[in-house]
């Protein structure tokens, strides 16, 4: 789905109707040849639509991220609009000055200093020379390249390359500012200092469009949200919205393919919000895991939450305080015996650090009757370091693994669900210095020389996981 174009009337707006960019494809150089001299016979290429009828509409200020897989047409997109590129067919009206920060490096002489390319730069964006000497300093000194500014740039490394493509994009007052996933490559601290530029410039309302594979990212940066896919843009909308598209669309292709020798990996679960008698916590539950959520059905999960030491739902827990992941589940068809419920504990970046099993306690829910409805707690006590963490919910049948008969092993996906749930550990509630994902309690020993001296810090922790 695209929006309408509109004319665009102020410095800044972007209209493109009908925009569509073809390549041509020869197996053999001299099929272009023949081609060439003898037009009207038979085609010897093949076209490839990097761009396919898009019509899209960006008003002055307004911030747009665009998603989508390698190869959806995201960066041919702004290379369009940013006159890199000339379309096959259709229209592009854009107005204002546009700075894109591209290909990592493009517009660059390898073989000039970082100094004459800030000149060459500011020249090709329009600006005179007393303009670009006005902005010099602050281009330079953002970049922090030191020394290497009087260096050519073929001797940069990219991250060196992206500082100070990044500060000539910025300092040149843009109208239209394009960034097409190059702060990737910069280091931490670079990153949020060009994050932190960006969002000084939005206040301003400079249009910005930012092609990225982070939905977080346009989440904090955008305020609408363009989905690519095979060259179309197939969803416009809020930015959260198009974010969840893109997630979920990721989470399917990750799973069918992690899936490739075992059984086929089911479609998402119907994106129905909840069940028509849920509660509010039930259809909440439901929303957040919309975006990453794949299963047959047979067994549904209804609700996840995080428990505190009081029994109430809760997003922030102590360290140190009891805690309970509670499932709810719902019984659509009879599953197969040993069905078990399972939940991990992720940090931030995903990586598991905890993960339960009802099999492992006793609880088979093969055989349940149609329509049971019932609900699984795991309880433990908050181990946790200070940080953010998530919970991933799942059910399924299982087997004992052929080589370790300790582990089980998925053999059929019911309901999996990504998102249901978060936590905060305060730093607050820390007893101790705590490094690392889990605090462990342990004890230590001091041996001198004719001393014992016995000390007991059973809740320090120093267990990475």
């Amino acid at each position: 789905m695209s929006r309408p174009a509109a004319a665009p009337d102020a410095p800044g707006s972007i209209a493109l109707a009908g925009v569509s960019k073809h390549y041509r494809l020869y197996a053999r150089p001299i099929d272009r040849l023949a081609e060439l001299l003898l037009p009207g016979r038979r085609v010897r290429h093949e076209t490839v639509r990097a761009l396919d009828e898009v019509t899209l509409s960006i008003r002055r200020g307004e911030r747009v991220g665009v998603l989508g897989q390698n190869g959806s047409g995201k960066s041919t997109l702004l290379k369009v609009i940013s006159q890199v590129l000339t379309p096959s067919a259709g229209r592009v009206h854009v107005t204002g000055r546009v700075s894109a920060l591209l290909e990592l490096g493009i517009g660059f002489s390898g073989e000039l200093l970082g100094r004459e390319n800030v000149l060459q730069h500011g020249i090709l964006q329009g600006l005179t020379r007393e303009q670009i000497a006005e902005r010099y300093d602050e281009i330079v000194g953002f970049a922090e390249l030191g020394e290497f500014i009087e260096q050519p740039v073929r001797t940069y490394s990219s991250g060196m390359v992206l500082r100070l493509a990044f500060s000539c994009a910025v300092f040149t007052d843009p109208d239209v500012l394009i960034i097409d996933e190059a702060l990737s490559v910069g280091d931490s601290y670079f990153q949020a200092k060009c994050v932190h530029k960006i969002r000084s410039m939005l206040e301003r309302g400079i249009t910005f469009l930012y092609v990225t594979h982070s939905p977080d990212s346009v989440r904090s940066l955008c305020e609408r949200g363009v989905l690519m896919e095979a060259g179309r843009a197939v969803l416009d909308g809020r930015a959260d919205d198009v974010a969840r598209e893109y997630e979920r669309r990721a989470f399917l292709r990750a799973n069918r393919y992690q899936g490739g020798a075992q059984a086929p990996v089911p479609d998402a679960v119907a994106p129905v919000e909840a069940e028509p008698d849920a509660s509010p916590a039930e259809q909440a539950f439901a929303r957040r895991v919309v975006a990453m959520r794949m299963g047959s059905g047979r067994v549904r999960l209804t609700n996840l939450e995080v428990l505190g030491e009081a029994g109430i739902a809760t997003d922030n827990l102590a360290h140190g305080e009891a805690m309970e992941i509670r499932l709810s589940y719902h019984v659509a068809a009879t599953p197969d015996p040993q069905t078990a419920l399972t939940a991990s504990i992720t940090d931030r970046l995903g990586n598991q650090l905890m993960h339960f099993n009802s099999l492992d306690k006793g609880i088979d829910l093969g055989g349940a009757a149609p329509g049971t409805r019932g609900v699984i707690r795991f309880r433990l006590h908050n181990r946790f370091c200070p940080g953010d963490f998530g919970v991933i919910a799942g059910c399924g049948a299982h087997a004992r693994h052929p080589t370790t008969p300790a582990f089980w092993v998925s053999e059929d996906a019911y309901d999996y669900c990504v998102g249901g749930a978060t936590f905060t550990v305060p730093a607050s509630t820390a007893t101790a210095s705590m490094w690392g994902a889990i605090a462990l309690p342990y004890t230590a020993e001091d041996r001198r020389a004719g001393v014992r001296m016995p000390i007991d810090v059973a809740d320090l922790p120093r267990f990475t996981m």
